[in-house]
């Protein structure tokens, strides 16, 4: 709350030359003080309701938590900047310049930032997604990975009061990385001290991602741990009963042996192809107990043009005006897929991203809406874009401040209409 410091000033007549004031001269009259109660705003906290959707098909985005902006961070992150860009630098229409083809409706943000998590929590909630998946680099210290552990674990906290779902996706190449740089004593060493953090942090919370009671894991390959032999040594810390359902990416899980149940498709370069081959082809050799089937918008990378190529002949999936979603939607539903992950939510290096942006604007998300079956439309939308601009015009105004926490669960509590309400005083 915001402290009104009411200062008394009183006032005293005091004589150059005592010896000549009067005694009958009149006592001054000091103006009574009004005393102003501090304004306040009590919250009420809503418990989340879950969005009504005709389709039950769990939809969840591949979620990004690597981004730092100089506001926050005190540097702009490698995620806006690559090699040779400067968000520093303002074009004539106000855009920074940052390391990507598209540019983000609120501009490059930080992923530590509350301000930003209550904006993605409501723009998921209201796009009828049910959850996410972070891209995870595991518990080490080294590069990047402990701001990355960071947001991520600011981001489960605000997306639980959603009641958004979550998952992991595991960076086990980072095992690898880490070995190389003599911050881990061991490959099993370090996956087991990952997954140990993973056990007891995040598979015991009632939002965590399950299929039939156990937890489903990720893995983004198996790229530094590939034997079948090492991942058993790591999943040796989980009893018969917590071993979760663990995804390798798709075509690998051999890598991972008997503690793989399934696999997760992904972004190829021939993609409807591709995803064809494993709907109708894969999927009968393998018998997965579990996977997830993917929906994307495009695929543009900026690793060249921003110096994080390293020789790689990257291709690219166009946009087309949003039939390139559009169309691994329609691949994703006539599969009867389970299990749906949106690759990405904000992959803007890649240009994956479903996040409202410049270019696009809200089209993919009513398209996910569309296909969640859901009430809400792109109006519905934009009420996360008004809350997140003027939590950072009002960053100084507590009360202003906490009328805006009071929309947030408004929204949780899919109270739209007192949210719209509220926002527009606010304005």
């Amino acid at each position: 709350m915001k402290r009104h410091i009411i200062t008394c000033f009183f006032v005293s007549i005091i004589s150059l030359n005592a010896c000549n004031t009067s005694t009958t001269d009149p006592i001054p009259t000091v103006p009574a003080v009004v005393t102003q109660q501090p304004e306040k705003f009590d919250i009420t906290i809503l418990n989340p309701v879950k969005v009504a959707k005709t389709n039950s098909t769990k939809l969840i985005a591949h979620y990004m938590p690597w981004f730092q902006s100089k506001e926050i961070f005190g540097k702009w992150g490698g995620h806006w900047t690559m090699s040779n860009k400067n968000p520093d630098k303002i074009d004539n229409n106000g855009k920074k310049e940052i390391a990507a083809y598209y540019y983000p409706t609120i501009g490059p943000y930080d992923s530590n930032d509350p301000d930003l998590l209550m904006y993605h929590a409501i723009l998921l909630k209201l796009s009828g997604i049910d959850g996410v998946f972070f891209d995870w680099y595991g518990t080490i210290d080294f590069n990047d990975w402990k701001i990355i552990k960071q947001s991520t674990e600011n981001a489960v906290s605000i997306f639980q009061k959603a009641g958004l779902e979550f998952g992991i996706v595991y960076e086990d190449q980072v095992l690898k990385i880490a070995l190389d740089n003599k911050k881990t004593p061991s490959l099993i060493d370090g996956g087991q001290q990952d997954l140990t953090y993973l056990k007891n942090n995040f598979f015991t919370k009632p939002l965590y991602l399950k299929n039939n009671g156990k937890p489903i894991l990720l893995s983004y390959g198996p790229q530094g741990v590939k034997t079948p032999e090492e991942w058993s040594k790591i999943f040796s810390i989980f009893s018969d009963n917590e071993k979760p359902d663990f995804l390798t990416l798709w075509y690998h899980s051999q890598l991972a042996g008997s503690v793989s149940t399934g696999e997760f498709t992904w972004i190829a370069q021939k993609h409807l192809d591709e995803l064809n081959y494993f709907y109708n082809t894969r999927l009968k050799e393998l018998k997965p107990s579990i996977y997830f089937s993917s929906i994307y918008p495009g695929f543009v990378t900026f690793y060249d043009e921003g110096g994080w190529g390293n020789g790689t002949n990257w291709w690219s999936i166009k946009h087309e005006n949003g039939e390139t979603l559009k169309k691994t939607i329609q691949l994703a539903q006539n599969n009867n897929s389970k299990f749906i992950q949106i690759t990405t939510w904000n992959d803007f290096g890649e240009g994956t991203m479903i996040e409202p942006t410049q270019e696009f604007g809200y089209s993919y998300l009513t398209q996910i809406q569309k296909l969640a079956g859901v009430d809400f439309k792109e109006d519905d939308l934009k009420i996360a874009e008004k809350f997140y601009l003027l939590r950072k015009k009002y960053k100084n105004d507590s009360v202003k401040l906490a009328k805006l926490e009071q929309v947030f669960y408004y929204i949780c509590g899919l109270q739209i209409d007192k949210a719209k309400e509220l926002i527009t005083k606010i304005e």
